[in-house]
């Protein structure tokens, strides 16, 4: 039975909802073999700004996870989500638990290549705590994996010509929502925040739809090719020999 039976289902789902970044490469990874990283935005998070702004700034970052915040358990001894799942975490020191809003994040391939061994291992944890401790815990000859908070900007991997543009998050919190229309105000000054929550978003939509450079972006971002079959699996191999 699931531990926390009689729970609202929203904080259940903490622990589940990056998973299916992983089951998404399991069927479409096959088709997009350059993708090195992908975003994830909760439906109530919007980004005051448009996404090639956002698009050139991501491929100017190789971290492997960005979040709004990361915040130490150090720093924030009270926060309730150390709580939930004590023995996951009981082998890392308090400086190395940290946690962030995951209202949008950006993860390397290879990072989800990691929590998909995890998950597949049967170890899931509130996400808001499990994946950033995962990353700021993982170093392997291989690679050591990167955790930033949005707000560092492009220079942050050398680019000092490109200082002004720099991906902000200080509008993401738990709760109040924001009004839209500040919310509004702050995407037609393009801002490059990110705001959350926003649960009315008439006054966005409206904002949107009159505008023909938005619409006419719009519609060359959302069109993506239907993905190909994925390759045949190779053949099962022969029974093992009883020696």
């Amino acid at each position: 039975d699931w531990p926390r039976r009689g729970e609202p289902q929203y904080m259940t789902d903490h622990f589940f909802f990056h998973a299916s970044l992983a089951v998404w490469f399991a069927a479409h990874g096959h088709a997009f073999p350059a993708v090195s990283h992908v975003w994830r935005f909760e439906p109530d998070a919007l980004f005051a700004g448009g996404l090639d702004a956002l698009m050139a700034w991501s491929r100017a970052h190789s971290a492997d996870v960005v979040l709004p915040r990361i915040k130490t358990q150090a720093e924030t001894p009270k926060y309730p989500p150390f709580t939930r799942d004590p023995q996951l975490l009981a082998h890392v020191p308090a400086s190395q638990r940290v946690w962030s809003y995951f209202v949008v994040g950006r993860y390397s391939r290879r990072f989800l290549g990691l929590m998909e061994r995890k998950w597949a291992d049967g170890q899931i944890g509130f996400e808001e705590v499990f994946l950033p401790t995962s990353c700021a815990n993982h170093s392997s000859a291989e690679w050591p994996c990167v955790l930033h908070g949005l707000g560092r900007g492009l220079h942050a991997n050398g680019d000092p010509r490109a200082d002004a543009a720099i991906v902000g998050a200080a509008h993401t919190r738990y709760r109040p929502a924001w009004d839209c229309a500040a919310f509004v105000a702050a995407r037609e000054r393009r801002t490059l925040d990110f705001w959350h929550p926003i649960k009315q978003r008439a006054c966005v939509a409206d904002y949107l739809d009159g505008n023909e450079t938005v619409v006419e972006q719009a519609r060359r971002w959302a069109y993506v090719p239907p993905s190909p079959p994925p390759p045949r699996p190779p053949p099962p191999s022969p029974p093992l020999l009883p020696w």
